[in-house]
């Protein structure tokens, strides 16, 4: 269902941006606070999530719809991990990986009146793509702790400080949900504000995905992220019709 979603709004999205005259294009960073939803109630009673907070920053693009809608498109650096406690909460598996996200927003726009500027509210739904880049983590125990690396692999190695993830699903797909605002600061330039939730759909692994070589080491990535963001961006609204008209004046100039 999700996957039909995205390919839907990405084929808009491209329609879209290929006959757009105007748009709006700019840069965005916030922070987020996740934790993990496991898969059963069996992994709930194996182990125990930790809240955890991260960032994120990237580029924004949004062209205008009718009726005050728009579609906006984000390229986004992500940090985000999984803090997961077993062994009866003795033992800590601290992950901290890299994700390269892509959400995809239809976004609604209102006026709001009153105020000195001209600023508009707005909610936004859609998909959210994610690519699992890579990562480390360590391990504390009721003992000397371990630091690990992530390796992507099809099978599991025996070097001790290695996190071998194995046949992991490194595409993950979710659904965001956000309201923000924004102000117009000058002519073309814009600020916002925006709280969105991402509710991930897919699980990060399989039961035996990932392997350390260490006695003692049990974990599961049948979990999917349960994300809160907050971020601030600034965008300036651009206008192909603008810079033609500047050509055509040009060259009348010079034809003169």
């Amino acid at each position: 269902m999700t996957k039909r979603i995205v390919f839907s709004l990405i084929c808009l999205l491209w329609m879209n941006s290929s006959s757009a005259q105007e748009f709006l294009l700019g840069v965005k960073a916030g922070f987020q606070g996740y934790t993990m939803a496991f898969g059963d109630n069996e992994l709930r009673d194996r182990f125990s999530r930790s809240f955890k907070g991260g960032y994120t920053a990237g580029v924004v693009i949004n062209f205008p719809l009718p009726s005050d809608f728009g579609l906006a498109a984000e390229f986004n650096y992500s940090k985000k991990g999984r803090k997961i406690n077993f062994n009866s909460d003795e033992w800590t598996n601290n992950g901290n990986y890299t994700f390269y996200e892509l959400p995809v927003l239809l976004r609604k726009f209102f006026e709001i009146e009153g105020l000195p500027y001209t600023a508009k509210w707005f909610v936004n739904v859609g998909p959210h793509i994610s690519y699992w880049a890579g990562g480390k983590g360590r391990i504390d125990t009721n003992g000397p702790g371990l630091d690990y690396k992530i390796q992507f692999t099809d099978s599991a190695g025996s070097e001790i400080q290695t996190m071998y993830m194995v046949d992991v699903n490194r595409y993950l797909f979710g659904m965001d949900f956000g309201i923000g605002f924004m102000a117009y600061i000058l002519k073309n330039q814009r600020f916002f504000v925006e709280a969105r939730f991402t509710y991930g759909h897919t699980y990060l692994g399989q039961s035996d995905s990932a392997n350390l070589y260490i006695l003692g080491f049990e974990d599961d990535l049948r979990n999917t992220y349960r994300t809160l963001n907050l971020s601030f961006g600034y965008a300036v609204h651009l206008d192909v019709r603008d810079a033609k008209k500047g050509k055509s004046t040009t060259k009348r100039r010079k034809m003169r």
